[in-house]
């Protein structure tokens, strides 16, 4: 600003003592504006639409993770060769935890199937939540007794969710139990370790929404029961925002 404009606003801001005020109201509705304008902006990206048995489907991002179409498209095909014969949908990869930390090894995916069957029903998705509950209560039964009782069986995932730190051999896993049990959707939480790896928890959903299936994995390193309770946590966060994106 040259010394003869100065001059004249500050003659200017002498002669009107309001001057001074307005300058600082523009200022502030300048700021709110770009401010607005960033809200805006970080709102268009908190949710996506994918085509799913020929609907369009939106998708949340949810906070703390990044959203999948920011991750380069290499690194989405290599994800996507995890899951053959299916389709990658979303792949959100976290970027820091509840603590602030940033992790590693912590995502959720989003699959359907390359070619999917005719539009499935509500009472279809009945069906599969009533197999994958008989599925999961048959595996844990086994590790139990042939002829353990429901509330044995039902007793021992739960003790497996609220146990500190499971041990996990080589090529096995340990059901923890079925949850958020809903006309459209149920989620399996499961701690398994491939041989020679780190054991993994992860949180497997199958949902129906406007007649396509879609299979969500929350997935996390095994440490602790921490783990577990994250991967749940954020797929029953995860499953409340898809249900307001998509209402029925």
């Amino acid at each position: 600003m040259s010394s003869r404009s100065f001059g004249r606003d500050h003659l200017m801001s002498k002669a009107d003592p309001h001057l001074r005020d307005r300058r600082k109201l523009f200022a502030v509705v300048g700021a709110l504006f770009v401010a607005d304008l960033r809200i805006a902006r970080a709102e268009e990206a908190k949710s996506f639409s994918r085509t799913v048995a020929g609907a369009e489907i939106s998708f949340p991002v949810l906070p703390g993770f990044s959203s999948p179409d920011s991750v380069p498209l290499y690194k989405q095909q290599s994800i996507a060769q995890n899951y053959r014969g299916a389709r990658l949908l979303a792949f959100y990869p976290a970027e820091m935890d509840l603590s602030g930390v940033s992790p590693a090894g912590r995502f959720i995916s989003v699959i359907t199937k390359v070619e999917p069957p005719t539009s499935i029903s509500v009472a279809d998705a009945r069906k599969m939540s009533a197999m994958l509950r008989q599925a999961a209560m048959d595996t844990v039964r086994k590790d139990l007794r042939p002829d353990a009782a429901e509330t044995e069986v039902l007793a021992e995932m739960k003790r497996r969710f609220d146990e500190p730190m499971l041990k996990i051999q080589d090529g096995g896993d340990q059901i923890l139990g079925v949850f958020d049990e809903q006309p459209s959707a149920s989620t399996l939480v499961v701690v398994q370790k491939a041989p020679g790896g780190q054991p993994i928890a992860m949180a497997m959903t199958q949902v129906v929404k406007k007649g396509g299936l879609l299979n969500v994995y929350a997935t996390s390193p095994y440490r602790s029961q921490r783990d577990v309770r994250w991967v749940l946590n954020v797929t029953q966060t995860w499953l409340s925002q898809f249900e307001d994106l998509n209402p029925d």
